[in-house]
Parts: structure tokens; C-alpha cells; sequence
């Protein structure tokens, strides 16, 4: 038998009819909390980073496949994949017009800013679309050879219409000629002349040495793509030289993209330059022109000035000053005046109602025969008409308001009242405009009074100016000669350092690099996967589950049982057989047959999962909040989620510690106790129930000390009357008397009521849930019924063959925690 912790004498201080507590050291590997959380599960658990381990440890599987499967879809790719030929270039960027011009230029065409990096703006230029295109169309990419091994370098002053549609053209080549095919025409060709076919024209040069071959014309859009995309453009470190790099799978192509790069690049930078260079010459002339004109408006100011002012002297000009301003102020009076009569005539006009004499005679006094001759006039028509009206509606022969003369007259009033109206505000309006412009003039009459004795101060500002202005023009000039020199000495600042060559050799397909990129990213895709199927999942998978799915506390995490190190897989086929065809294929033990591999407390008791069972056994032993617990039944809601060897392996651990434990076996469907320990499985349970064997003739030793097992006995047609029975109280009862632990296996609970009922006449039910195969819903079921019926739940426990739990090992009669270790599976 494997070594275990030898039995502690039972704690004489323990209450009666509770499981008795045992001394153990302060801090020690079996003390409360000992390395796990308070929830019951370790440290190391709760961790996120290890949750998300242990979901990639569950499935491995997945993140092979996808690996695999990008890999191959990779592979699949490039399979196809060309050669890659490299070629390159250099460039320097200098200030070609500052050594032609000796320095007399001044840097311009420097518009960087402060934290703009010139160099790398210039890559940036180099990689633009709009060199790319220039190069496209120099070389005419847009025709590319579409047979292995036959390059573009075998045809000379290649030239493609950039509306050219996509084609195909094949070419068959003999000694003296060569003929050209596309889908609509076909053409004979001397080597050495252009040929010209659709919108394609090209030489070649000699016969290539091929049969055959065909060309490709694509848009020109995508091969300025393929260009975009070959290209790499790299500053050298410390310098001003950037070096041009294209890649591409034909050699003459890199080569001569690479030097058409940078053959455009230093004409486009030459023609930009110049283009600058003119812009500012133009604009200096435009601002010498403008400044000529402020020079000569300057100095005849100066003229006029003085003119103005030293014609007479101060006195005569203030005089003559005071004198206008007089003269305006009596012309602003008058207007006033006016305005003020026009005002009275358009509120008397506002009165007026028609056939009113007496009115009309009042408008007559107001009206000022000198004014306005518009208004007079109306205002003549209006009286005229007045007393027309008077004539006709009054007398002895007054004619009616209806009478046609009447409503005439009535209609030459109406019509000429509002045009006096408007005659009179149009007049009141054109006083106003008078009278401002007449303040304006004496406001501008008192400035020059004001300004008489500053004289000679204001021709000496106004000659300050005109110097200013001189100087500016002078300037502009000095800057205009330098502009001409520079727009006819500007060579860009790019010189050529290097043009490319043709490549020495391949550089490979890059297939090695793009087959570790799919699997870098199939790695990355399964473990996204993982983490997805694994929140998809509807089974409890962590230890938070217990809480928030079952409500119910977690009391230990069990990794999987490997059992021996030496049965290997070996052993692990025959569990799974015994557990298929338990009649045919039997449990074999580890010890002599004693017991099973299953009973890691006696096989193997430095494991992780034996240790992981003496937290189980702790928590119950130490819990407060149970008083009077002594019998315990161990339960699953479905088969297969590990409840016997959870409840085998606590027994050993309640009577390693020194406990009087019976282990019961009372699943009378599918009884296993009796294997694990390697037992016969009669007499037992049923037989002491049914009265054909008493209890000391079932229980038997299992080899262990302290520890008795009561083995299921002949397993009955109807087990729920036997365990529900008055005979099973009354077992239970003489047992609690002679044992300190009761432990009791049944069947799952959602299979039969057995478990369900036994969990009534027990102190407590431990419920067994194993990770990614007990579903949600069925272990909060199986909760929910034990509830129900009146059962205790104890809690929950939680077989996770991928969990991480502490390693021990043993000084004295302790153990200690060292280190954490992933369970051996």
C-alpha cells in the first residue's frame, strides 16, 4: 500500500453526534484556507490568466486544428508562388541650386516644420501613387508576361494605353520573325521594329529562345497597385541617402522599377522645385508692382501736402477754415429748418380727409411756395381738385357723391394724395442726407483747425512713410534678382546616387515567412475559438459556476485521477472498459488487487488530487455553520461526473486522520464500491435490510485502518423501498452510534429519487459536478430537487481534469505546499 499520513488520535474535546475536529499546526497544509481562496478554490484558481490556461489545456485540440488548417490554407496559397527577384536604388537629397547659385539663394523651398522630419517626408513622397503611376506609364507595367520564366526583359520600349483594357496575347517566336494573337486581330513581327496591337506597342529586340509565350495587359490601376505594393523605401541611418528597394517576381521589372523610382522621383522633385521657384518670382513681382504703386501714392501726398499747407500761413489758413466752417453751419440751419416745414406739411397731410376745405386751406399756409417744385405741384393738383369736388357736391345743383364727375374727382384725389405724400418723405429724406453730409464737413473743417498747428509734424510723417515704402521696394527688388537665379539654376534636391542593377539571384518565394505567419495566426484564431466555445458552453466549466449557477458553495477542486504512473494509457483503457462492461471487465487494483487506482489517498498521496481531497475533508471537518454533522451522502445529478471516487478517496482521508468511518454503498443500480476496493459485492446493504445478514456480517475491512465499507449486497428490482424504509432509519441510527463518518454513495439524483431520499434521512449532501460535462441546467435541477424534498446541501465539488492545485510535500507528520503543478492526466 502507497504511504499516507499516519491516523491522528480524534480530539477528546469534540462536541457528541459531530464529526470530531483534529489538532493541526498553525499555518499548516490542512488549516483553514490553507493555499485556496475562501471560496474553496486555490489562489492560483482565481486567477484569470490561469482560467484562460486551463481553457486552452481543455482544448488543445482546437487550436491544432486551426493552426493546421491555417497552415494549410496557407500553403495552398503559395504554393504557386513565383521567385522573388530584389533590386535597388539610391538617392541623396542635397541643395543642388545653393552650390550652383553660390549660396546667393537663400532655402526657400524649405517648408518643413519643426517637428516635421524632411527625410521621412521625402519616403513618403517616393512611395506615393503618384510616382507610382509615372512609372507605370513610363515602363508600361501594364503588359506583364503571364508564362514562368519568360520576363519582360526580353521586349524593349514597352508602351500601354492607360485606358488599355484588360487582354491576353500570345506570342509565337521562329528565327526570323515572331507573330502576336489577341482575341481580335493578329500581327507579324520583325525582331528589332515596334509592333503595335490594339493599344499595345512594343520591340523585341531578338529572338528569346522560347516557342511561345503569353502576355497579360491589366488596368492600370491594379498594376500601380502591384507596384505600391513591391516597393520599400528605407532612409539610411545618420544620412541623407534613402535607398529605393523593389521586390517582384520578374528581375528585369525590379531592376528597372527601381531605377525608374528614382529617375522620377529627382524630375519630379527638379520640375516641383522650379514650379516653386516661379511662383515666387511671380508673386515678388506682383508685390513690387504693388509697392510702386504706395511709393508714387506716397510721394504725391508729400507734393500735395505741402502744397496745400505752405501756400498760406497758419493764421490765413485758419481763417479760412473758421469762415466755411460758419458758412456750413448756416447752410445746416436752413436745411434744418426746411426739413422741420416738410415735417409739419407730411403730419398735416396725415390729418387730411378728402373734402375737407377747411384742412386743404391749412396745408395751403404750411406748403412754402419756394420748396420743393414737385410738391408744389401736387399740391396744386390736389387744391384744384378739392375745390372741383367743392363745386360739384354743393350749390343748387349738388350733384351726389355717385355722380360719375363726383367719383372722378374723388379718384384724381385719391391718386394725388399719396404721391404728395411720398413727395413730401421723399424730400424730408433728401434734407437728411444734406444736413449729414454738411456735418461731416464741419467735422472735417474742425480737424483741420485742429490740425493746423501739427504741420509741419504730418509732413514729417508722411515722408517717414514714403522712405519706408522706398526701402521695401528696394528689397523686393534684391529679392526679385534672386528669384530669377534660382528658377534658372533650380535642379531639385535629389541627385542619384545609385541606379539599380540586375538582381544576382532569387531571394525565394517567401513561402517559410508566410507559412509562419498562417500559423502565427492560426494559433491566435484557435485560441479565440477556444475562449468562445468555452463561454458558448452550457456545461459548468469553473469554479465560480457553483455559486452563480448551482447557488450552492464550492468545497473542493479535484483534478482529474491518472492513477499509476506505470499503467500509463494502459490503465486508462481498462477504466474506461470496466466502466462500459463492469461484469466482464473488473477493476483491477494496484496493490496485490487490494485496491483500485482510483484511491489516489492510498496510491498516491503527494498528488495533487490527494491533497485536493484533504480540502475537502478539511472543509467539512472545520465548518461552523454545520453542527451535528455526522452523516453525509455523496451525489451527482448525472452518471459519470466522479461521485464514487470522490466519496472513496474521503473516506480514506476521514480515516487517515484517525476517524471511524463507514463508507456505504448504496447505489443499488450500478454499485462500484465494492470494486474500488476490491470486494465482493454480497453480503452488503440490501441483505442487512431484508434481514439475510447481520450488520457485523457485512461490513467488511477495506485494508485500511479505520475505515469499514458496507458494499451494496444483492442488488434488489425495487432499491427506492429499501432505502426509504423503516429498516434503512434504523441502520442509519445504529451506525451514527458506532462511527464517527457516515459516508453514503447513491445513484444520481435525475436518475432516480434514491439519492433525493437518502439525502433527508442524512445530515448533509455533497454534491459532485464534474467540469465540461455536468450541464448547467441538470446540476441546478438536481439542487433544486434535494432542496425540495427537505435535504441539506453541504455544498459542491469540482472535477476539473484541467485544473492547476497545489503540490505538497511531507515533513513529519505534515504537509507543506512547494509549488503549483498542472494535473497529470
Amino acid at each position: 500500500m502507497s504511504e499516507h499520513r499516519p491516523p491522528v488520535e480524534a480530539n477528546r474535546h469534540s462536541r457528541p453526534g459531530t464529526l470530531p475536529a483534529v489538532p493541526y499546526p498553525q499555518g499548516g497544509a490542512f488549516a483553514p484556507g490553507f493555499g485556496f481562496g475562501s471560496d474553496g478554490a486555490t489562489g492560483d484558481e482565481q486567477n484569470p490568466l490561469v482560467q484562460y490556461l486551463a481553457v486552452i489545456q481543455r482544448y488543445w485540440w482546437l487550436i491544432v486544428l486551426t493552426t493546421v488548417l491555417a497552415v494549410a490554407y496557407q500553403y495552398y496559397k503559395t504554393r504557386n508562388d513565383l521567385p522573388q527577384f530584389r533590386s535597388s536604388s539610391a538617392v541623396r537629397l542635397t541643395d543642388q541650386g545653393a552650390s550652383v547659385s553660390g549660396n546667393l539663394v537663400p532655402d526657400y523651398a524649405n517648408g518643413y516644420g519643426g517637428y516635421t522630419d524632411p527625410i521621412l517626408t521625402q519616403v513618403q513622397v517616393i512611395k506615393s501613387r503618384i510616382i507610382a503611376e509615372q512609372v507605370v506609364d513610363s515602363l508600361g507595367l501594364q503588359l506583364q508576361s503571364a508564362t514562368p520564366g519568360f520576363y519582360m526583359g526580353f521586349f524593349r520600349d514597352v508602351h500601354v494605353s492607360a485606358s488599355a483594357p484588360p487582354a491576353t496575347l500570345t506570342l509565337h517566336f521562329s528565327p526570323s520573325h515572331f507573330t502576336v494573337y489577341s482575341s481580335r486581330d493578329s500581327i507579324i513581327g520583325d525582331y528589332g521594329r515596334p509592333v503595335s496591337i490594339g493599344r499595345v506597342a512594343f520591340t523585341v529586340p531578338q529572338s528569346p529562345g522560347f516557342m511561345s509565350a503569353v502576355l497579360r495587359v491589366i488596368p492600370r490601376e491594379q498594376a500601380v497597385d502591384e507596384v505600391q505594393a513591391g516597393l520599400d523605401v528605407k532612409p539610411r541611418d545618420m544620412t541623407s541617402v534613402i535607398d529605393i528597394i523593389y521586390t517582384g517576381d520578374d528581375p528585369y521589372v525590379a531592376q528597372d522599377v527601381a531605377s525608374a523610382v528614382a529617375l522620377v522621383y529627382k524630375a519630379q522633385d527638379a520640375a516641383s522645385a522650379r514650379q516653386q521657384s516661379h511662383r515666387r518670382r511671380v508673386f515678388i513681382e506682383s508685390q513690387l508692382r504693388t509697392t510702386d504703386s504706395a511709393l508714387a501714392v506716397a510721394q504725391a501726398r508729400i507734393a500735395a501736402y505741402r502744397k496745400s499747407n505752405l501756400a498760406l500761413s497758419a493764421q490765413d489758413k485758419y481763417n479760412a477754415e473758421q469762415t466755411d466752417l460758419t458758412s456750413l453751419s448756416k447752410r445746416a440751419e436752413a436745411l434744418r429748418e426746411s426739413r422741420a416745414s416738410y415735417q409739419s406739411l407730411l403730419a398735416a397731410l396725415q390729418r387730411y380727409e378728402r373734402g375737407d376745405v377747411s384742412a386743404l386751406r391749412t396745408l395751403a399756409f404750411v406748403v412754402d411756395p419756394g420748396g420743393n417744385a414737385s410738391v408744389n405741384t401736387l399740391f396744386r393738383q390736389l387744391e384744384q381738385y378739392e375745390q372741383t369736388r367743392d363745386s360739384l357736391t354743393t350749390g343748387m345743383f349738388a350733384r351726389t357723391p355717385e355722380h360719375p364727375a363726383v367719383e372722378r374727382m374723388d379718384a384724381l384725389i385719391a391718386s394725388t394724395e399719396p404721391k404728395l405724400r411720398t413727395a413730401v418723405e421723399n424730400q424730408i429724406a433728401v434734407i437728411d442726407g444734406e444736413i449729414a453730409t454738411i456735418d461731416t464737413l464741419q467735422s472735417h473743417r474742425r480737424e483741420q483747425i485742429a490740425a493746423i498747428p501739427g504741420v509741419e509734424e504730418t509732413e514729417q510723417r508722411l515722408e517717414r512713410d514714403a522712405d519706408n515704402i522706398l526701402k521695401m521696394s528696394d528689397k523686393l527688388n534684391d529679392e526679385l534678382q534672386l528669384a530669377k537665379i534660382a528658377e534658372a539654376v533650380e535642379a531639385g534636391q535629389v541627385e542619384i546616387v545609385d541606379l539599380a542593377q540586375y538582381p544576382s539571384g532569387s531571394i525565394g518565394a517567401g513561402r517559410r515567412r508566410k507559412l509562419a505567419y498562417g500559423a502565427f495566426l492560426g494559433v491566435l484564431l484557435g485560441i479565440a475559438l477556444t475562449v468562445l466555445v468555452d463561454r458558448m458552453s452550457s456545461t459548468v466549466r469553473r469554479w465560480e459556476d457553483l455559486e452563480r449557477v448551482m447557488r450552492v458553495p464550492g468545497l473542493a477542486l479535484i483534478p482529474q485521477i491518472a492513477g499509476d504512473a506505470g499503467d500509463g494509457w494502459q490503465a486508462r483503457v481498462r477504466g474506461t472498459a470496466h466502466r462500459l462492461l463492469p461484469s466482464l471487465v473488473p477493476q483491477r487494483g494496484l496493490v496485490g488487487d487490494e485496491v483500485g487506482n482510483e484511491l489516489v489517498m492510498v496510491n498516491d498521496v503527494r498528488s495533487s488530487s490527494a491533497e485536493s481531497y484533504r480540502k475537502l475533508m478539511t472543509n467539512l471537518m472545520y465548518s461552523a455553520s454545520r453542527p451535528g454533522l455526522r452523516v453525509v451522502v455523496v451525489t451527482s445529478a448525472s452518471a459519470g461526473e466522479g461521485k464514487t471516487t470522490t466519496v472513496s478517496n474521503l473516506a480514506v482521508a476521514f480515516a487517515q486522520q484517525g476517524r471511524r468511518v463507514v463508507l456505504i454503498d448504496a447505489d443499488l443500480r450500478r454499485a462500484r464500491i465494492h470494486d474500488v476496493f476490491g470486494l465482493g459485492l454480497e453480503p452488503g446493504l440490501t441483505d442487512v435490510l431484508v434481514g439475510n445478514a447481520t450488520l457485523e456480517q457485512s461490513v467488511r475491512p477495506s485494508g485500511i485502518a479505520g475505515l469499514s465499507i458496507i458494499p451494496a449486497g444483492t442488488l434488489p428490482p425495487n432499491p427506492l423501498e429499501f432505502l426509504g424504509g423503516e429498516r434503512m432509519h434504523e441502520l442509519l441510527g445504529t451506525l451514527r452510534e458506532r462511527y464517527d463518518v457516515v459516508l453514503i454513495d447513491t445513484p444520481p439524483v435525475l436518475v432516480t429519487a434514491d439519492a433525493a431520499l437518502m439525502g433527508v434521512q442524512a445530515d448533509g449532501v455533497v454534491l459532485v459536478v464534474r467540469a465540461g460535462k455536468s450541464e448547467r441546467v441538470a446540476a441546478r435541477h438536481a439542487v433544486e430537487q434535494i432542496v425540495h424534498l427537505g435535504g441539506r446541501m453541504l455544498g459542491a465539488v469540482l472535477n476539473d481534469p484541467d485544473a492547476r492545485t497545489p503540490r505538497y510535500g511531507r515533513y513529519g507528520d505534515y504537509y507543506y505546499g512547494y509549488g503549483y503543478t498542472a494535473s497529470e492526466t
